[in-house]
């Protein structure tokens, strides 16, 4: 979480590739300062090989709310995801 925005994120893997879907808003001391970043990380074996920025607008929040909304559970064992 950061201090004035919010982030979430879905992660899974498949054999020895981990996926990280993402997006985050962080606030800086002016709007000019907003970061808005999404995308996907993909690791295999525990190394990061591809970051993939998402482009253009947002198409739909992605957070704790919506996952529980759609009965996503969350990972008592996950720790929180470093925004790249």
């Amino acid at each position: 979480m950061y201090s004035g925005g919010g982030s979430g994120f879905l992660k899974f893997s498949n054999g020895e590739y981990t996926y990280i879907l993402f997006e985050a808003l962080i606030k800086g001391d002016t709007f000019s300062e907003r970061l808005d970043r999404a995308g996907v990380v993909v690791s295999k074996s525990g190394k990061r090989i591809a970051y993939l920025p998402c482009e253009g607008r947002r198409q739909s929040e992605m957070g704790p709310y919506e996952f529980e909304q759609i009965k996503i559970p969350r990972d008592p064992n996950e720790i929180d995801f470093e925004v790249p």
